[in-house]
């Protein structure tokens, strides 16, 4: 392998070297040490390399089209993993036929990241509709869905190798993830309740407004599960859908059906920004009396937000609550982050 970057940096032209002519060589192991090598070429810090770098990328970027998986994936952590510009778009194309990489999640997850950092209109379709496709991974298809939603603003660190790789965010369209994520958003509902949940949540971070009627009827729906609508509800305050407090006051009439405990919490937290205290209060006085810990807790994060006379008396009991000792150990913490 060192023979080959000796050879390869001091040939006159690179690009039509006897070293490049190997990566088209029978033998799947000589291909492979061509991708080492190469790699070797792009790391290097020797000077006078520029030109050999540029014919190294071009020769690892052919070999994603290699007909053994191991080789692409060896290419594909080269240009992934050394941000190989001139070749990522090659890289990112590969998830058109993804399907052939199933087996390798290192492989499948470079090339979904490759389309994330290429950034473009197209990428962001292609995401979207990975995500919608009902064969894909789950836990793949989560990631993707929170990656449409960072769009715009995109981690500091990479997604796969956790690096320092910042992105420039004036680069990004957050239109171009909109519109992939609206394009879809059907799809995305109808089938597994995670994607269905991180769809519906993403769509609030985009600010999906298009779709604020069909998350209003999601919401008050009974046959949907609790975590969609959940998300649902969440994504509609981030909205400021123009009927929220309808359907606050829908979802809060619990004279017919009660709601589940997860649900009830969330309408509060809601309702405490679009709707006079005198919902709310009322709602978090039953909770707080007969409700689980985890739902006290919820409201009591609430109340710490409203900016009233009635929250502010209900903080001010139980302080005095913890100062004479009676006040439940597990929810002091709440009360001073409160």
């Amino acid at each position: 392998i060192m023979a080959m970057v000796g050879v390869f940096e001091r040939e006159p032209t690179p690009g039509g070297s006897a070293v490049a002519k190997l990566a088209e060589h029978e033998s799947a192991a000589v291909r492979r040490a061509v991708v080492v090598a190469m790699r070797k070429v792009i790391e290097s810090n020797r000077p006078n390399t520029f030109r050999a770098k540029q014919a190294a990328a071009k020769i690892v970027g052919s070999l994603l089209n290699d007909i053994d998986d191991s080789i692409v994936l060896e290419a594909g952590r080269v240009i992934h993993d050394l941000g190989v510009r001139s070749e990522m778009k090659m890289l990112a194309s590969l998830v058109d036929g993804i399907d052939r990489f199933a087996s390798s999640d290192a492989l499948v997850r470079r090339i979904l990241n490759a389309n994330f950092r290429v950034g473009t209109q197209v990428a962001a379709k292609k995401l979207a509709k990975y995500a919608a496709d009902p064969g894909s991974d789950i836990a793949r298809r989560l990631e993707v869905i929170d990656w449409l939603r960072q769009w715009a603003l995109p981690p500091a660190r990479d997604h796969v190798l956790h690096n320092w790789r910042p992105l420039n965010p004036k680069q990004r369209n957050v239109m171009d993830a909109r519109n992939a994520v609206e394009s879809v958003f059907d799809e995305l509902l109808d089938g597994n309740d995670e994607i269905a949940a991180a769809a519906i949540a993403a769509a609030g971070d985009l600010k999906l407004t298009a779709i604020g009627d069909g998350l209003a009827r999601l919401v008050q729906s009974t046959t949907v599960k609790e975590s969609a609508r959940v998300a649902g509800l969440q994504s509609l305050g981030r909205l400021n859908f123009k009927d929220l407090p309808e359907v606050l006051r829908t979802l809060g009439d619990e004279s017919k059906v009660k709601l589940p405990p997860t649900l009830k919490t969330t309408l509060i937290d809601v309702a405490a920004e679009r709707l006079p205290p005198s919902f709310s209060l009322p709602k978090i006085g039953e909770i707080l009396e007969r409700g689980s810990v985890e739902q006290k807790q919820a409201v009591i994060e609430t109340l710490g937000k409203m900016n009233d006379g009635g929250s502010e008396a209900y903080l001010r009991g139980f302080v005095g609550e913890m100062i004479a000792g009676t006040f439940d150990e597990q929810l002091r913490l709440d009360v001073v982050l409160a």
